[in-house]
């Protein structure tokens, strides 16, 4: 399907921690939108964690376990947000919002598709994005709520896939899904702090190779990276 004719449903989700298998909702949220109307709707929810709400992230999201006694379980809402005319799931940082949410819907993650467009800004987090693309956001919209950060990532979307068409020429939905999985080569070094601002292409093959035997927990893009300048011609 045309990207302009998708209906995408971007999801968020408030959590007690960061580990799935130890951690659970807290909040849930969505916003349908598409390349023309932008936001269509939206629905939110709390949701029953089944257990104590850590203060380390009540701090951050400000849902205490008061607010979700009385809310109803994952279980019983998640379902029904799966239900619809929808060509496509999202999320800013899906791999962490679809490991607390299962789906078997193809799934678009705004946090790459902005790594493939912009690889050298200094932050990829959709606060940032709605600030450097001049997204208009009501002042009300609560920050590291489900609501407002799937609100925020909904509008950013909107004008990502405006410059995926202009610049880039892709038009379908699927292709724009294939190109924002696969890795992206870097330009400048964010990692550590010996080559931090220099270009990869700068940066000696003896500490590349180090980064490779070492490093076990590099994102895909800089291990991509690493991979490429030790092998250019692969």
């Amino acid at each position: 399907m045309k990207i302009k004719d998708a209906i995408i449903r971007v999801v968020d989700c408030e959590t007690t921690g960061l580990e799935p298998k130890e951690h659970k909702v807290t909040e849930i949220a969505y916003v349908d939108m598409n390349y023309n109307d932008g936001i269509i709707r939206s629905v939110s929810s709390l949701i029953n964690p089944e257990r104590e709400i850590p203060i380390i992230a009540m701090a951050i999201h400000h849902i205490t376990d008061e607010m979700v006694k009385d809310a109803p379980k994952i279980e019983s809402i998640w379902p029904s947000m799966l239900e619809g005319d929808i060509q496509a799931m999202a999320a800013h940082n899906a791999p962490f919002d679809f490991s607390f949410l299962k789906t078997d819907k193809p799934i678009l993650c705004s946090l790459r598709l902005a790594r493939h467009l912009w690889p050298d800004l200094e932050s990829h987090s959709n606060q940032y994005l709605r600030y450097y693309l001049k997204v208009n956001v009501s002042p009300e919209i609560p920050l590291h709520r489900a609501l407002g950060d799937a609100t925020v990532t909904a509008l950013i979307l909107q004008k990502m896939m405006k410059i995926v068409i202009t610049e880039k020429g892709i038009e379908d939905i699927d292709a724009l899904i294939k190109w924002i999985d696969e890795p992206v080569l870097l330009n400048i070094c964010r990692f550590g702090n010996k080559h931090r601002g220099q270009r990869w292409s700068e940066v000696p093959r003896e500490y590349l190779q180090w980064m490779k035997d070492k490093v076990n927990d590099m994102d895909v893009d800089t291990k991509h990276t690493v991979d490429y300048y030790l092998n250019p011609k692969l």
